[in-house]
């Protein structure tokens, strides 16, 4: 069997797809057996991205003091416990433990919550084994499954393509282009192609808008694209945020001036003759007067509401001093492909049987309704009935997206699909109606695609594609008189 360094280390997109499936030894009809994936997920592990050390709980809390101004306070804690000063260390330790545990309660339930997160998203993958399609977590994915590749579905691995029909993928996440790129399955010659250039390749994390296609795992977990990417962000250092920068030159200014002052505090006492246990007494009250004890607990409060507030608006913050950091934020670089739009489309409004209709409302859901530009005309006119239909059968999109969340498939149907459920259709229930028979998948040269579905009158064709395609396919139009 291949080995683990050997994946990574292979030009996949230079071979052919038979003498891809010969070297992981897989069926292109049959995949992998069960026993044998379970084999392959013991030699190669599972198909996951390690992204970093999950602290333990005392890491955590130990580091909500580290900070300077901690440091002087329990030192001067200390200091006052020899002395027998009970009662100020007393104080001294309520402060430093009361900022203490604001933070760490933040930070625990920060964790807790983007832990949550991952678990409810945790992806699926389509494969077939056994001859058979099952779908399975991602990280049983193993190299040699056979993926099946449908629109609006996420890639699980690294993927030679083995069959694509009107394969396109969403790479923005690998490359940073916005714009779906076209699949084949012929080898790229190109030994040294980038992964934007390897056309008859997929890469995991990236996303089908339209089409559909089977590919063989090739490189999974940490071997695969993302995994290398991922391996680079965790050789990064650790960057101190703006705030903790000024703590941080605040802490060691107010240390220097406390060791002077103290020097200075000890040096007359002893020139005056006082007595020791009066000296040290003097330099301590000197030094928690000098140090703001109530900074890092104002400081933590303040941060910690503004997280509460930030949760608020969905937006999940792990570490306390990042909300500063986003505040101090004056200047956001951008670039051309498509980061500053929602990447969403929205049909506004419909032309058929010479009449216009205003659909109100954005965004991949119902809201909104569907309004005639003619008083006496009304919504539920049988032509915008019709062409909602073919919107929506018309489509290799299954589902809407969840409210929040991107994806899902082409934006083109997509906006159709919605613009259906304003018409009043429900996605899944129109489609168990009128059941597809057969496809005809969008191609660029045709520019056009259609359905053939069961309808209460017998098989009927349902087409979408552009103006001239569809109208030079036209003898006749339906207007409110038939």
């Amino acid at each position: 069997m291949i080995e683990k360094q050997t994946l990574h280390e292979t030009a996949w997109h230079t071979k052919s797809s038979d003498d891809v499936l010969s070297e992981f030894e897989a069926d292109k009809k049959q995949g992998l057996s069960n026993e044998e994936a379970g084999k392959r997920r013991e030699k190669y592990g599972p198909n996951t991205i390690r992204t970093g050390e999950k602290k333990p709980w005392y890491v955590i809390l130990l580091h909500q003091f580290t900070d300077p101004l901690i440091y002087i306070l329990l030192i001067a804690a200390l200091v006052s416990l020899f002395i027998q000063e009970i009662i100020d260390a007393s104080v001294i330790m309520a402060v430093v433990i009361l900022n203490g545990a604001i933070g760490f309660i933040q930070e625990t339930r920060a964790r807790k919550a983007i832990q949550s997160l991952a678990e409810m998203s945790a992806p699926r993958a389509k494969v077939i084994r056994d001859g058979q399609k099952e779908e399975i977590n991602n990280e049983d994915v193993v190299p040699g499954d056979l993926i099946v590749l449908v629109s609006g579905g996420s890639v699980p691995a690294d993927c030679r393509l083995l069959e694509a029909r009107d394969l396109a993928a969403d790479e923005s996440a690998l490359t940073g282009e916005s714009e779906p790129v076209s699949k084949q399955t012929e080898a790229v010659d190109d030994e040294k192609a980038v992964p934007g250039d390897q056309y008859c390749m997929v890469f995991a994390g990236t996303h089908i808008t339209s089409g559909r296609g089977k590919g063989i795992a090739v490189r999974t977990g940490e071997v695969s694209e993302l995994g290398r990417i991922a391996e680079k962000t965790r050789e990064m250092e650790d960057v101190q945020t703006p705030i903790q920068q000024k703590m941080a030159w605040l802490g060691k200014a107010i240390g220097v001036a406390v060791f002077v002052l103290s020097i200075v505090v000890i040096g007359m006492g002893l020139l005056m003759g006082w007595e020791p246990r009066e000296i040290i007494r003097t330099a301590v009250a000197l030094a928690v007067g000098t140090v703001p004890e109530a900074l890092p607990i104002v400081l933590t409060v303040t941060l910690a509401v503004g997280v509460q507030r930030m949760a608020k608006r969905n937006a999940i913050i792990r570490q306390l001093p990042a909300v500063e950091t986003l505040g101090s934020t004056t200047v956001i670089g951008s670039d051309k492909t498509g980061t500053l739009t929602a990447n969403q489309m929205t049909v506004k409004a419909i032309w058929t049987g010479g009449n216009r209709y205003q659909v109100t409302g954005t965004g991949y859901n119902a809201d909104g309704e569907i309004k005639s530009d003619q008083e006496d005309r009304e919504e539920g006119d049988e032509a915008v009935k019709k062409i909602l239909l073919a919107g929506l059968l018309a489509s290799e999109t299954e589902k809407l997206p969840d409210e929040g969340k991107s994806g899902g498939g082409d934006p083109t149907e997509m906006a159709l699909l919605a613009s259906a459920l304003k018409g009043g259709y429900e996605i899944k229930e129109t489609r168990e109606k009128y059941s597809q028979l057969d496809i005809i998948p969008f191609e660029s040269e045709q520019k056009f695609m259609a359905t053939l579905n069961e309808t209460p009158d017998g098989p009927g064709v349902f087409l979408k594609g552009a103006p001239e395609a569809v109208l030079e396919r036209c003898s006749r139009q339906l207007t409110s008189d038939g």
